[in-house]
């Protein structure tokens, strides 16, 4: 039987409330954001009758797959029901044994999936799996809302390199003195593994203190790439072995490489006046401007996302053609 693939557009027979539940899982998934790393936020429910007897989300810590936690739930109830889950389950022994194994021992009946998991070692063995156990199994659903929501584990899994985010300033960084980065812009923040140290060390330690306002299974590493004020005795005597410092001469494709190799799946590198980005790294672009003004060279290559107002400040934020979804 042919594998599945990852742009799979919605196969098999849907219900007109399969939507409804597919975004229920979407919400689940997302309660794991920074929480999940270098994993995928999972979300996903069991459904019997048209009622919600099982839901569950996935935690790096709690190691149990989100529909693991979802069927434990569902008891008995599991039985001739039907699974909505925002990924494939996976068909490997990792951390935990196979989830489309504990799928088919619960006696689920139908399995709607967002998407394939494009970690080779599932890549459509989970679906199969399902399919030759005689479980009416559909991909496709919500296929690019999941995606977006995984952009990060998507980018790792396909090419090993972290999810590039760059921030820059529209015009000189010195512009960015009195910049306080927005409730959206923090929790977007939030999810990345590292962070790229610049000048701006008000809005890093901003940056820094939401990293560590909730649990993070995590260290966050911070990469150094010029002497600064915000220094290492500092930091580890505020967070102790929570934190990792790197000294980075350089800022380029061969640090990007490393930090991958290491297992860094994602850096947010920040304004500083003392390196050059190179725009062909970023998988995401957000541009702060006192104006409003966007930089014109981000029309080609990136589409603009979202904006959002920050103070005096705007915050425009721009993904790379492709990984828009």
């Amino acid at each position: 039987m042919p594998r599945a693939r990852a742009d799979t557009k919605p196969e098999g027979v849907m219900s007109e409330i399969d939507p409804d539940f597919m975004k229920k899982c979407l919400e689940l998934a997302s309660r794991g954001a920074g929480l999940v790393s270098p994993s995928a936020m999972v979300g996903a429910l069991i459904v019997r009758d048209g009622r919600v007897v099982g839901e569950g989300f996935y935690l790096y810590d709690l190691k149990k797959h989100a529909e693991v936690h979802a069927l434990e739930m569902a008891g008995i109830e599991a039985r001739g029901a039907t699974l909505y889950c925002t990924l494939e389950p996976c068909s490997h022994h990792g951390r935990t044994p196979p989830c489309a194994d504990a799928v088919i021992a619960a006696g689920i009946s139908r399995a709607v999936l967002a998407i394939i998991d494009p970690n080779p070692r599932v890549s459509g063995q989970g679906v199969e799996r399902l399919r030759e156990a005689g479980i009416e199994a559909s991909v496709g659903l919500c296929a690019e809302e999941s995606k977006r929501l995984n952009e990060i584990y998507f980018k790792f899994q396909t090419t090993g390199l972290p999810f590039i985010h760059a921030v820059l300033a529209d015009g000189s960084p010195v512009a960015l003195e009195n910049w306080t980065p927005s409730k959206e812009f923090l929790e977007m923040a939030f999810q990345y593994d590292a962070i790229m140290t610049g000048e701006r060390n008000a809005c890093q330690r901003a940056i820094i203190a939401h990293w560590f306002s909730s649990p993070r299974h995590r260290r966050l590493t911070l990469i150094n790439t010029r002497e600064s004020d915000l220094a290492e005795k500092e930091m580890t005597g505020l967070y102790g072995d929570r934190i990792a410092l790197l000294d980075a001469g350089h800022y380029g494709a061969g640090m990007v490489a490393q930090l991958g190799v290491t297992g860094v799946t994602s850096l947010l590198a920040l304004p500083d006046a003392h390196h050059n980005f190179d725009f062909r790294l970023a998988d995401r672009i957000t541009v702060v401007s006192p104006s409003g003004k966007t930089l014109a060279n981000l029309s080609q290559g990136f589409d603009r996302r979202d904006e959002t107002t920050a103070g005096a400040f705007i915050e425009t934020t721009y993904s790379k053609h492709g990984q828009e979804t």
